[in-house]
Parts: C-alpha cells; structure tokens; sequence
C-alpha cells in the first residue's frame, strides 16, 4: 500500500494512487480489527480509517468523472468498481465496530488482510501479467482469494452463536 502510493505520487500514475489507498486501507484495517475486541480506542480508530476510506472513495470518483471526461471509459469502470467495493467494505466496518460480537472482528480481519492480497497481486497482474484474455489478470486474484475468505471465515466462526 504504501509503497505503491509513493510511487504513484512520484509517477502522477491515478490507478497506481487507488490501488495504493485501497490496499492500504485494507491492510491498516485488518491489522486494526483483532485489536477491536480488547481496545476501545482500536474500534474508535477503526472509525476514523472508515471516515478517511470515505474520502478515498469520493476521490475515486472524482477521478472517474475525469476519466470519463479524457475519454477512458474502461479507466471510469475499473474507479467505479473499487468505489463500489470500497463502500461496501467501509458500511460493512462501521455496522462490525458498532456491534459488540466477538466474531465481526474476526471476519474483518480475514476479510481485509485476505482482500489486501487479492488487491496487490490484482495489481501486480495488471501491470505485468501477459494472460490472455487480459480480462484474467483482473479476476484471477478474485476468483482465487474469495474462496479464501469464505473459508477461513466459516472455519474460524463456526462455533459462534451466529452460526449454531
């Protein structure tokens, strides 16, 4: 994350910028979420990551307007697909944090740090994988690391009461 934002920063590269505040975010967020159940300033910070996220989304979609200005429509959907997800996950944050269960966090973190690796090797395949259709190098990393998730999830919640 913080590596692809500073060069982002360094190159004025819009999509290197998105993946940057996307993965780190998620990174940050995962990190924080396992510190959620024993700290109440975790879950306050936890908030203020949301609240920033949120800024981040507008400016994905500030950037997708100005896409769509240039004539980059591919460049427009991509924005707007992380703007989408990205408000998912940060309605999904605040609805975790404000609850006190003691599986939310738990799902947030294999959710997040799982998502940050599905965010980095995304990018990393966009930007020098050669699969044929290019399509592949988008949803690879998706199609391997939801499963993932789902898994890990299940596993590590199925004694819950929510799950029983």
């Amino acid at each position: 994350g913080t590596s692809a934002l500073w060069m982002a920063i360094r190159t004025h590269h819009a999509f290197l910028l998105v993946i940057g505040v996307f993965s780190l975010y998620l990174t940050l967020a995962g990190f924080n979420a396992l510190r959620v159940l024993k700290s109440d300033s975790a879950r306050k910070f936890g908030h203020g990551l949301s609240a920033v996220m949120a800024l981040g989304i507008a400016a994905f979609l500030y950037i997708a307007v100005r896409s769509l200005q240039q004539g980059n429509p591919a460049g427009a959907t991509v924005l707007l697909v992380f703007a989408a997800v990205a408000g998912f996950l940060v309605w999904q944050d605040h609805t975790v944090l404000r609850s006190r269960t003691p599986q939310g966090p738990i799902t947030l973190h294999i959710g997040r740090m799982v998502g940050a690796w599905i965010s980095a090797f995304t990018a990393f395949l966009v930007v020098n994988g050669t699969m044929q259709p290019p399509i592949l190098n988008w949803l690879l990393p998706t199609v391997i690391g939801v499963p993932v998730i789902v898994f890990w999830i299940g596993k590590k919640t199925a004694g819950s009461p929510r799950h029983r």
